[in-house]
């Protein structure tokens, strides 16, 4: 009997709790599309990934909340996807989503009305929700208004930030270019144009950004040397990184130049970790130890963890003897920044690899003392002890 009552306490409060959630709907987007003309309601859906921390917890603390759920439930047709299976991979091309949680509101012809992306508290995501129902937010309506006069700043701007807030950036730079394009390099300089390039420009080698970098003072009293510098690193960023992820050298050797040719600390420090991962992700050894040679000091000093990562690349990849005592010389650097018994053991192979048997032995065995004072694992220190013996 207990059991019984206790099985039936489960149902009521499962029934509850669905109750006060956000109720997604089944079905293929097809189906949800007929459902909303059905019903006259927008869509709102939600794309996530299953290993999306913040995703799983909007689920489970957001889309519970009876104030969400009465907001949504009663405004649109809700339905998620996984867009990482099924239909969603194609979906997930299609709707360019790059971030999860993105969340999508679309009219019943199936236009993306409003779009956003990340963790949102309750009180957030109810005013986002009541901003994908303002005509006036509306991509449709931007949009309108954009093309009915590109010269038009305010309109370029607005369209701009929706885009920018929905992870759009793509868009956001083709809007900011075509604005941009009715600008005499005059007019450029405003506090107007500073925003329109500093939140739609993306192309590092445009006349607009070429011009920011030869009157950086200009826009700087429009704006401030801070947020100045602050978009000139974030541009080297936006058109380098892409490429290393990707491995593509063509693309990242192309952009590069614009890059080198800012002679800012900031971004030919960012180019520098560029250039070695780049040159390591596509197994470029001899580009790599040219890289490091000419760099390391000046960039990688002060980085422990750095230091030990090129030596370890050194000790991996690298024969040729010159390169392997400057690798000695910077894993050396490394252990004065931080002990490390991982770098101890690095010194020792590197040291092996340039037939210095006496030293390798020397590191290996100061490895392991520092391994045996934390009661750690010793074994790679002794079986270089016992190579060498």
């Amino acid at each position: 009997m207990r059991n019984k009552i206790l099985a039936f306490l489960l149902i009521i409060s499962g029934v509850m709790q669905a109750q006060h959630s956000v109720n997604f709907r089944e079905g293929s987007a097809t189906e949800i599309m007929q459902l909303a003309k059905k019903e006259n309601k927008p869509v709102f859906y939600m794309f996530y990934a299953s290993w999306c921390a913040h995703c799983n917890k909007m689920k489970a603390e957001v889309m519970t909340d009876s104030l969400v759920a009465d907001f949504y439930n009663k405004n649109f047709i809700c339905a998620k996807q996984d867009m990482e299976a099924g239909p969603g991979i194609e979906l997930r091309q299609r709707l360019n989503v790059k971030t999860y949680p993105t969340f999508v509101f679309f009219n019943t012809a199936g236009e993306v009305l409003y779009r956003i992306t990340g963790e949102f508290k309750v009180a957030e995501f109810i005013l986002e929700g009541q901003n994908a129902l303002d005509p006036k937010k509306q991509f449709t309506n931007l949009k309108t208004q954009f093309l009915a006069d590109v010269s038009n700043a305010d309109n370029a701007l607005a369209y701009i930030s929706a885009f920018r807030k929905a992870g759009m950036d793509s868009n956001a730079n083709d809007v900011a270019k075509k604005y941009l394009a009715t600008q005499t390099e005059a007019q450029l300089v405003s506090a107007m144009n500073w925003k329109i390039i500093a939140n739609g420009l993306q192309d590092i080698d445009s006349r607009e950004f070429q011009y920011v970098l030869k009157n950086q003072k200009e826009f700087a009293a429009v704006s401030s040397p801070i947020r100045v510098e602050k978009k000139i690193v974030y541009m080297v960023n936006t058109n380098l990184s892409p490429a290393v992820e990707a491995s593509d050298t063509i693309a990242y050797f192309k952009k590069r130049p614009f890059a080198a040719a800012i002679h800012l600390a900031k971004t030919d420090s960012l180019i520098f970790n560029y250039d070695i991962r780049i040159l390591e992700n596509t197994k470029n050894w001899k580009a790599f130890r040219k890289a490091t040679s000419e760099s390391v000091p000046k960039y990688a000093w002060k980085n422990a963890a750095q230091l030990k990562e090129i030596a370890m690349a050194y000790m991996n990849n690298i024969t040729d003897n010159k390169a392997l005592k400057d690798a000695i010389a910077w894993a050396e650097r490394s252990l004065e920044l931080k002990d490390s018994y991982d770098v101890y053991i690095i010194l020792a192979r590197l040291n092996l690899k340039t037939g210095n048997k006496s030293a390798a032995k020397d590191w290996a065995e100061k490895g392991k003392k520092l391994a045996l004072s934390y009661q750690w694992d010793t074994k790679q220190a002794d079986e270089i002890i016992n190579q060498i013996n």
